[in-house]
């Protein structure tokens, strides 16, 4: 076999290992979890904390869910994990309010891009091998600065109320 031919078996075999990789991944089947839209499971988390939610403001993008609690108004978004929205949110933000994100159970005060973006493709690879995937959420968080702690302490509502605020 000549040196050509055989860099274009190669070739052929990775191609074909490539597309049953991505075929395999796809048919994985979804969890409850990935399958649920993000907006009721942000309500649903939010619920679980005990803030009372208004309408979602569907006018914007990102869609922006607000909830009130003890005085404390918030306006939460689900963002890209590439970083998108971040100036678009920034651009609304009072100067009576402070926007944060939050990721993987911890806030920053601007969206850690390298850290989300990183996490999201790493998911994407390995729904393509089919192996479960994290459902790994950037939240952003418009709060007034008077809320202190309660803009963030809903991200620690166990999953368990999530199902439980979804039921029925």
């Amino acid at each position: 076999m000549r040196w050509p031919d055989a860099i274009q078996l190669g070739l052929a075999v990775l191609l074909a290992l490539s597309v049953w990789l991505k075929v395999a991944g796809e048919r994985g089947g979804a969890t409850q979890a990935e399958t649920a839209p993000r907006p009721s499971r942000l309500a649903a988390q939010l619920t679980a904390a005990g803030f009372s939610l208004g309408p979602a403001l569907t006018d914007r993008d990102p869609v922006l869910q607000p909830a009130v609690r003890a005085g404390c108004r918030l306006a939460v978004a689900e963002v890209s994990p590439l970083g998108w929205e971040r100036d678009a949110l920034s651009q609304i933000v009072k100067p009576d309010q402070r926007l944060a994100f939050a990721f993987q159970g911890t806030v920053y005060g601007e969206q850690p891009v390298w850290r989300t973006s990183f996490q999201h493709h790493l998911n994407l690879a390995l729904g393509y091998v089919g192996l479960p995937r994290g459902d790994e959420a950037v939240y952003a968080v418009i709060a007034g600065r008077s809320c202190g702690d309660l803009a963030t302490d809903w991200l620690s509502a166990p999953a368990a109320d999530y199902s439980a605020a979804t039921a029925g």
